[in-house]
């Protein structure tokens, strides 16, 4: 009999700020992102080292943190949120300017972050690349942005990312229409190294 999978569920007082912070929305998303993680905490186990490029606040890595992983790393020009677990190590900056310092991963995650690079930034995918010594997962919207403020390009991570030795085993998309957000689809992919 096949055991059934029961999803992640971020703890409240994650809820709570991500709510707080007026980002209801990135509850579905953080929690999507854990519930991957647990699905390979079998692959990578819980002191697998795992970077977040893009982390903002840190919410994503909270929920990690509770779902086990204990080396967990994450990188953000922006400050961290003052609930920031101390635990988890936080790189106060922008990632062009540390990448080439930082050692390999297991598992490098990038959750809306790369489709806000635009075409100067390309150079970046590479280097993220060559971090992970295992698996990449991206979470991004590939739609082009139709709203000023943001410049979201459009791109299909699938085919940016194998030609740097990683395989495609995951892709679900379509997952999180937002009609208050101007990225209507975000696409989850799991890349596993070859």
């Amino acid at each position: 009999m096949k055991e059934e999978k029961v999803p992640v569920r971020v703890l409240p007082e994650i809820r709570k700020k991500l709510t707080e912070h007026n980002h209801p929305e990135w509850i579905v998303q953080t929690e999507y992102i854990a519930d991957i993680f647990n699905d390979l905490k079998g692959i990578i186990g819980p002191k697998g080292n795992i970077i977040q490029i893009g982390c903002g606040c840190g919410y994503v890595l909270d929920a990690l943190w509770e779902v086990g992983y204990r080396n967990l790393t994450g990188v953000d020009k922006n400050p961290i949120d003052k609930d920031f677990n101390p635990q988890i190590k936080f790189i106060h900056s922008e990632i062009e300017k540390v990448i080439d310092d930082l050692p390999q991963y297991d598992v490098v995650l990038c959750h809306r972050f790369l489709h806000i690079l635009t075409d100067d930034y390309e150079w970046l995918f590479e280097k993220i690349a060559k971090k992970s010594r295992r698996f990449l997962i991206i979470m991004e919207g590939e739609q082009e942005s139709k709203t000023p403020f943001w410049h979201h390009l459009k791109r299909n991570y699938k085919e940016v990312f194998e030609k740097y030795g990683f395989k495609q085993i995951f892709e679900e998309v379509n997952m999180f229409p937002f009609q208050n957000w101007e990225i209507t689809t975000v696409t989850a992919r799991v890349f596993k190294k070859i």
